[in-house]
C-alpha cells in the first residue's frame, strides 16, 4: 500500500508543524477493503476528507423507510439510476455512503464507476440517530460539491426536509413536507410522492 499522506497544522505557540492526522486517498481506501482490512462488523463505513468513518447500524424503521423510498423513486421514471446505500464519488478522498440517490442515466453507465456530483439529481439521507450530523457536516459536504437537492427523511420530527439551490457550503432553499403533502420532485416536473409513505 502506498504510504498514507500526512497532514500537518502549526502549534499555535512555537508555529512549528504538528502531526495531525493521516488522510487517504480513494485508491488507499479500496485497497485496504481488498486487503480485507473491514470485517463484516465494519462494512458501513465511508469516507470523507481522506477520513473513514464508520455508519450507526441501520435500525428497522430506517431500513423500511428507505427501501419504501427506493421503490417509490423506482416506479417514477426507469432511466434513473436510483442507488440504495452506495458509493457517490464527490472528489478523491471524499465517497459517502447516502441512504439513496437519483443520478441521471441510463443504468449502464455506472457500470464500472460510483456516480459523481455532476451525475446526481438527488441524495437522501434517512434520519433518526444522524439527524444533527445529517444536517450539518452531510448538507454542507454535498451542498459545497453542486448536488442540486438534499432531502432529509426526518423519522424523528415525521417530515421531510428538502433542501436546494446550493450556495457555497449550504443550500438557499428549505422546504419543509409533512404526511398529508405530496412531495414535489424538481428534477420530473408534474411528478410527486406521498410524504405518507416516507415518515412514520
Amino acid at each position: 500500500m502506498a504510504v498514507l499522506e500526512k497532514e500537518t497544522t502549526p502549534d499555535a505557540t512555537s508555529g512549528q508543524p504538528v502531526d495531525h492526522r493521516y488522510r487517504l486517498t480513494t485508491e488507499q481506501y479500496y485497497k485496504m477493503g481488498e486487503a480485507g482490512v473491514f470485517g463484516d462488523d465494519d462494512k458501513r463505513v465511508e469516507l470523507i476528507d481522506g477520513e473513514i468513518i464508520k455508519l450507526a447500524p441501520i435500525a428497522p424503521s430506517h431500513g423500511f423507510h428507505g427501501q419504501s423510498l427506493y421503490d417509490l423513486l423506482r416506479s417514477v421514471d426507469p432511466d434513473w439510476y436510483v442507488g440504495h446505500e452506495n458509493p457517490i464519488r464527490i472528489v478523491d478522498g471524499t465517497e459517502p455512503l447516502p441512504d439513496l440517490y437519483v443520478a441521471r442515466g441510463p443504468r449502464a453507465t455506472y457500470r464500472s464507476r460510483h456516480p459523481s456530483a455532476t451525475d446526481l439529481l438527488l441524495v437522501v439521507e434517512v434520519s433518526n440517530s444522524s439527524l444533527a450530523s445529517d444536517r450539518k457536516r452531510k448538507l454542507g459536504l454535498y451542498a459545497s460539491s453542486g448536488i442540486p437537492e438534499f432531502w432529509i427523511v426526518n423519522l424523528v420530527d415525521k417530515q421531510v426536509e428538502v433542501y436546494s439551490v446550493p450556495v457555497g457550503e449550504t443550500y438557499s432553499e428549505t422546504k419543509i413536507y409533512k404526511a398529508g403533502d405530496n412531495l414535489p420532485l424538481s428534477f420530473a416536473p408534474g411528478k410527486s410522492l406521498p410524504v405518507a409513505e416516507l415518515v412514520p
